[in-house]
């Protein structure tokens, strides 16, 4: 979910493993606006790059790296947007609590929760006292948006599949 937001904003190229999937809606011709290739050398992780359609100025494109850095900040796989590593991964980190469902680090103003190290939402409350940051080590319930946890009929956030 969500790679097809930058569809409109350039040729998309994924590459992964010996797969590499290409999207261009402006200059496609036919009906189906990728291209697949298959058997390609084998390439550990995944990359994404986009050929923007149009130039963007600096202030967006710093919005952009620096929403796409928060969004992976504690993700155990190393992230790098333009060259530069965005990912921490958590089992190096020193926490203040360590759970077999979460890390936690006492810090700041407000509550900030990360599934499997994937920033999903932070909230602010002056009765909070202190703030966390919260790292779920185990797949988190969160909503289609993956911008709120828990579900109302469980009661816990915390999925046991």
């Amino acid at each position: 979910m969500g790679r097809a937001q930058a569809w409109c904003w350039g040729r998309t190229t994924y590459q992964t493993r010996t797969f590499e999937m290409v999207v261009d809606l402006r200059s496609c011709t036919a009906e189906i606006a990728y291209t697949l290739v298959e058997g390609l050398e084998d390439r550990a992780g995944c990359r994404v790059e986009i050929e923007l359609y149009e130039a963007l100025e600096p202030g967006p494109i710093a919005r952009i790296a620096g929403d796409t850095a928060r969004t992976v900040e504690y993700v155990d796989t190393p992230v790098t947007v333009n060259g530069v590593l965005v990912s921490k991964d958590p089992k190096t980190l020193k926490w203040d609590v360590e759970t077999d469902d979460a890390c936690v680090r006492f810090a700041g103003q407000s509550l900030k929760v990360y599934n499997l190290g994937a920033y999903v939402t932070d909230s602010y409350s002056r009765d909070l006292g202190t703030g966390a940051i919260v790292v779920a080590t185990k797949p988190l319930k969160v909503n289609f948006a993956r911008n709120s946890i828990g579900c109302a009929r469980s009661g816990s956030a915390f999925s046991r599949t």
